[in-house]
């Protein structure tokens, strides 16, 4: 199946407040049709020239492509319109990601107080008093906010993937502008790629899970972690695929 179709799968199963923050792969997909594909003049060794829609240079050959400094002043009204979205979607993502952030560390602090309540410091045990049905509720909110962290996580390395493929497909497209190195170094300044915070987070949540999971039967435990897991492996499990 080419990544497009497994994209558009990974969208339709994920919940609606998420849904709409992945790359409107499909629109970007639709500019790319509206760039006239370009043909590059190609020189072989003999110096005989003609035109040839865009290829890889064999040895020998050169591009009469115009300088850098050219190409960016003369670029398509569709071009334009691709780089807009691009940086449009961008916006998005780091939006997006900087409020979910922080909705996960204010979690992270609310959570840890009901784990410092059910945990007792000195032993590590349930602390006196706490009641089962209470150490189970905690436990399953923990099993739920790392599933959140972790498709978060997954997120993050959607986009990423849909934005190399995309920006693949222009270059391959448009001859007289390259994007995809550009446009993917800017990418690794982003807020919504750097993803220390949300690491941190998981880290902290798993060694909590772990102790609470301790303190309860195997078989509760083993019901909450796969409860946790599942969503994440089957995002996890549409992540790769073929061009498209």
């Amino acid at each position: 199946m080419k990544f497009g179709h497994k994209f558009a799968d990974i969208i339709e199963a994920t919940h609606p407040s998420v849904s709409d923050q992945f790359l409107c792969y499909k629109t970007l997909k639709k500019c790319l049709k509206n760039i006239p594909e370009e043909v590059v003049k190609v020189a072989g060794p003999g110096g005989a020239g003609g035109s040839v829609a865009r290829r890889d240079l064999a040895p020998g050959e050169t591009s009469t492509l115009p300088p850098a400094s050219v190409r960016l002043t003369q670029l398509t009204d569709e071009q334009r319109a691709f780089i807009k979205t691009l940086n449009n979607e961008l916006q998005k993502f780091n939006t997006f990601f900087i409020n979910s952030e922080e909705d996960f560390v204010m979690k992270e602090m609310r959570l840890e107080g009901e784990y410092a309540a059910v945990v007792d410091p000195q032993t590590g045990e349930r602390a006196r008093g706490v009641l089962p049905e209470r150490h189970r509720r905690v436990l399953r909110a923990f099993a739920d906010f790392h599933g959140e962290l972790v498709l978060m996580e997954h997120w993050v390395s959607l986009n990423y993937t849909a934005l190399v493929k995309i920006l693949k497909k222009h270059d391959k497209r448009s001859s007289s502008l390259s994007l995809r190195s550009p446009f993917l170094v800017s990418v690794l300044q982003q807020p919504f790629y750097s993803t220390e915070v949300l690491s941190g987070l998981i880290v902290k949540v798993e060694r909590m899970f772990r102790q609470l999971s301790v303190m309860t039967t195997a078989g509760e435990a083993g019901e909450l972690t796969g409860a946790a897991l599942e969503p994440a492996a089957a995002v996890a499990a549409g992540g790769g695929g073929g061009g498209g």
